[in-house]
């Protein structure tokens, strides 16, 4: 068995130690995401769920694997990242958006600052 050979078995054992389906993959690669194993079982273990990750490339955001992590363990949801986007405007980071919000500005707000 070559290298190559045992690191994919690895991978494959450890999403499906994971809980990780190939519909949950699926959903990431439709969306535009590329995401390797242990990104997916990052994501997967702290709760990111892939429909939410797609709204938000659909929306313009190109967030890391980690982006999408720190977003929802900060408690910001799609609506309120996808409400604060201003047409013309470069999209907000994810740190800036957990800034924002952590200060209690909500979503109309930061929008009407933006404009």
């Amino acid at each position: 068995m070559s290298s190559g050979t045992a690191k994919g078995i690895h991978q494959m054992i450890s999403l499906r130690n994971s809980g990780i389906s190939a519909g949950y993959i699926t959903c990431f690669v439709e969306a535009g995401y590329h995401f390797g194993s242990r990104s997916l079982v990052k994501l997967r273990n702290n709760g990111v769920e892939p429909e939410s990750a797609a709204a938000l490339k659909r929306a313009g955001y190109d967030f890391s694997a980690d982006d999408l992590v720190h977003l929802h363990n900060n408690g910001i949801d799609t609506q309120y990242a996808i409400a604060i986007i201003v047409p013309g405007r470069a999209n907000l980071s994810a740190d800036e958006i957990i800034r924002l919000r952590n200060r209690g500005l909500d979503a109309q707000t930061v929008r009407h600052l933006r404009e």
